[in-house]
Formats: structure tokens, C-alpha cells, sequence
């Protein structure tokens, strides 16, 4: 009877826990938490569900300038121009990467936001890419860069400083010797220009001729005032650059090809298609004793491919150029030296300085109401003291001197500028 009984009170007890469990929610399912990804560097973290690793990040420049201060060729103080203004800017940058069985594939983009008084919010596409391995596709810093400076360098820079679309493939030979192969589009590293010839001028050209309005064809004669130098665009810019990463520093030389097709009115003038080239080399030492401090130099040298040097020059100076006058035609060259230092002082303070000479050759040709094309030398320096109270916080000022001195035959004003920059920086 008593184990009739147990019996009957342990089913029973069995049955109430099955209807307590049956009320009771189900286990959850397991969940993909967020980790930081160490092995790529800061602030990546892997996206939930993949193998992928992501760094968003972002930056605000503000700035106060005191623009040309300077009286030579005309000062920004005139009645009619600005002799202050201000920026602001906006960035916004995303990594990812994700380890294959074939290496490294990462993806990167870069957007900016800028507003500038009086004019509309623009926004621009600075780059944007996939790495995979060696191979890099996109819009990317053109692999004959090297130097941009240390400094704040709002105005123009004196240097390669090009943005392009390219394809191109580093092979790494160890100890960190390096050679990049690069295929980029060459319409972004023209220096292009227009001729107000003043006059009309006739000559013979095959298929039809589109200049603008000023053009008239007739039986197969075109009548010219007005000519673009380029035309369309055939054939990419090839280059080939080879970097050394030492303990020391790094150096860095390459050299490329730049294609300048003629204009259908430029060839009836008598400019042909032609190939234009150059190099740059430079060499960056890290400096003793002060951690983060070092020193760059480069040179740079080009034959028709202008921006090769630099990303800017003044109003008259492109590519190639034709006289009108006498038929002399030909590539214009240039040359150029820069440098900069970059000290940190302590963790909160340091200072920065860039210089650097140039010199354009156009031959001084005739292009009509134009007049001479301009040769100039032009040299700057420019220098800053930064404040960083804490870690991705910057307060600056800047000084930047630039002197731009033409040929006595051109009508060319030869000019200078005094420039002052206050800035805030955060970087997040």
C-alpha cells in the first residue's frame, strides 16, 4: 500500500512540473555581440553576422582667414574683394576589412562636406576603393604622389597633391622594399587652358570641328578664334613607383606617362598629339630624440604633364602650346623642390613647416590676344604653432607667403600673398 502510494504522489508531482515548464519561456537564440577587431588597429569593430571588421570615423574643420594681406598684384583688401573669410568643413571616412584565403580585401571611402559663405553646400567624392591583396581599384591619391606637406597650406599647393580613378598593383618584395604599378585616368592630371586667339585664323582639319560658338566650318575650312588645348581622352597615364620603408623613414621614386591629345583646333593650328612625362623622388627621416618628429624633401620634374609637379598654377600655363606666329610648338616644363619639417614639441604642442621653389618653362609663346604664354618661378613657405588640449582636438594658426614672379615678355603682373589661417579641428 505505502509504495502504491509513493508512487502515486511522485507521478503526480511530475505532472505539475510539466504544466509550471510549459508556462515558462523559451531559451533565446544565441546572439552576435559586437567585438573590437585589435589586428587592423583603433576603433574596429567586427559587423555582427560576418567576418567583416568596420571603422567609421569623422572630422570638423573650422576656420578664420585673413586672406592676401600682401599689395603686390593686388590685394584681397580691395573695396571689392574679401579680405576675410571662413570655412567649414565636414568628413566622413569608412574601412572595412575582411582576411580571405587570397589576403586582405578592405574597402574605403571618403566624403567632404564644405560651406563657404555666399555659396551652396558641396559635396565631394574623395575617395574611394577596394583593396585586395596588391591590387587596388578606385579613386585613390595618384601613386606618383609623395609629399603634400606637414602644414595647413589652404591656399594652392606646390606640390603633386592628385586625386585620380586607378588601377593598380603593388607587388612587396620584403623588407619593405616595394613596386607600385599604376594605370590612372588622365583627366584628372591635365593642365588645360584656352587661346583667345583676338584674330580669325583658317586652316584645314579632318571630320567636323566642335569649339563652342565662336567656330564656323565652310567647305572644309574651319575659321578659329578661340581654342581648347585638349581633346578627348584616349589613352590612361602608366606609372611605376618604387618605395623603401626602413626604420629610419621611407624614400620613394617613380616616374609616368601622360598622353596630351590636341583638340581639333589645336591640330588645325598645328599642334599635334604628343606624350608628356616627369618624375618625383623624395626621401622622409624620422629626427632623433623627439618622438613623431621628422623631415621630408622632394624633387620633382615634368615634360608636358605639368601636374606631375604641382596640383596649381596660375592663369596661362597649360600642357603644351603652339605659336600662332611662328608654328613653334612644344611641351611646357617644369621643376620643383619642397620640404617641410614636423615637430612636436610635447604631446599638446607642435609646429609645422613647408617651403618650396618652382619654375615653368612655356618657351614664351604667342597665342594671340593672350599674349605670351608665361614663364614664372614661384616660391613658399608656410608655418603653424598647434595646440592639442586633448587626444583628436586641434587649435592652430598659420602664416603662408607664396611670390609668383613671370617673364618681363609675358603681360603678366607678377604677384605675392600673405596669408593667415586660425583653425579648430576635431577628429573623431
Amino acid at each position: 500500500m505505502f509504495f502504491t502510494r509513493l508512487i502515486a504522489f511522485a507521478l503526480a508531482g511530475f505532472s505539475a512540473s510539466v504544466a509550471i515548464s510549459a508556462d515558462l519561456p523559451a531559451a533565446p537564440e544565441p546572439v552576435d555581440y559586437v567585438y573590437v577587431c585589435d589586428s587592423y588597429g583603433d576603433r574596429f569593430y567586427a559587423i555582427p553576422g560576418t567576418q567583416t571588421c568596420l571603422r567609421v570615423s569623422g572630422r570638423l574643420r573650422i576656420e578664420y582667414r585673413l586672406n592676401d594681406m600682401a599689395d603686390t598684384g593686388g590685394s584681397a583688401w580691395a573695396r571689392d574683394k574679401n579680405g576675410t573669410s571662413t570655412r567649414v568643413r565636414a568628413y566622413l571616412y569608412t574601412d572595412s576589412r575582411t582576411l580571405t584565403e587570397l589576403g586582405l580585401l578592405r574597402t574605403y571611402t571618403e566624403l567632404r562636406w564644405t560651406k563657404d559663405p555666399g555659396r551652396a553646400l558641396a559635396l565631394s567624392f574623395e575617395n574611394g576603393y577596394i583593396q585586395w591583396g596588391g591590387l587596388l581599384v578606385g579613386r585613390a591619391d595618384s601613386a606618383l604622389q609623395f609629399f603634400t606637406g606637414y602644414a595647413f597650406n589652404v591656399t594652392d599647393q606646390w606640390v603633386n597633391d592628385n586625386t585620380v580613378n586607378r588601377f593598380s598593383y603593388t607587388q612587396d618584395f620584403g623588407a619593405g622594399l616595394s613596386l607600385t604599378t599604376s594605370v590612372e585616368d588622365g583627366t584628372d592630371l591635365r593642365y588645360n587652358g584656352s587661346y583667345d586667339l583676338g584674330k580669325t585664323l583658317t586652316g584645314t582639319v579632318d571630320g567636323p570641328l566642335v569649339m563652342g560658338d565662336r567656330v564656323t566650318i565652310a567647305d572644309a575650312r574651319v575659321e578659329i578664334d578661340d581654342v581648347t588645348l585638349y581633346g578627348g581622352h584616349r589613352v590612361p597615364d602608366v606609372m611605376a613607383v618604387l618605395r623603401a620603408d626602413q626604420e629610419w623613414g621611407m624614400a620613394q621614386f617613380g616616374v609616368g606617362v601622360h598622353q596630351i591629345v590636341a583638340s581639333k583646333g589645336a591640330k588645325a593650328l598645328g599642334l599635334d598629339s604628343r606624350l608628356g612625362w616627369g618624375l618625383n623622388g623624395g626621401v622622409t627621416v624620422a629626427l632623433p630624440d623627439i618622438e613623431g618628429a621628422e623631415t621630408t624633401v622632394q624633387a620633382a620634374y615634368s615634360d608636358g604633364a605639368l601636374k606631375y609637379v604641382a596640383v596649381a598654377y596660375p592663369n596661362g600655363v597649360r600642357d603644351a602650346a603652339v605659336d600662332i606666329d611662328t608654328g613653334e610648338r612644344g611641351n611646357a616644363r617644369a621643376w620643383a623642390i619642397s620640404g617641410g619639417v614636423l615637430l612636436p614639441y610635447t604631446d599638446r604642442w607642435s609646429t609645422a613647416i613647408d617651403a618650396s621653389y618652382t619654375q615653368v618653362d612655356q618657351k614664351n609663346v604667342f597665342v594671340g590676344a593672350d599674349g605670351r604664354l608665361p614663364d614664372l618661378n614661384a616660391w613658399s613657405i608656410a608655418g603653424n604653432l598647434v595646440w592639442s588640449p586633448v587626444s583628436g582636438f586641434k587649435i592652430g594658426g598659420e602664416v603662408q607667403y607664396t611670390d609668383i614672379d613671370f617673364s618681363k615678355s609675358s603681360d603678366y603682373v607678377d604677384t605675392d600673398e600673405l596669408r593667415a589661417t586660425f583653425r579648430f579641428q576635431r577628429t573623431f
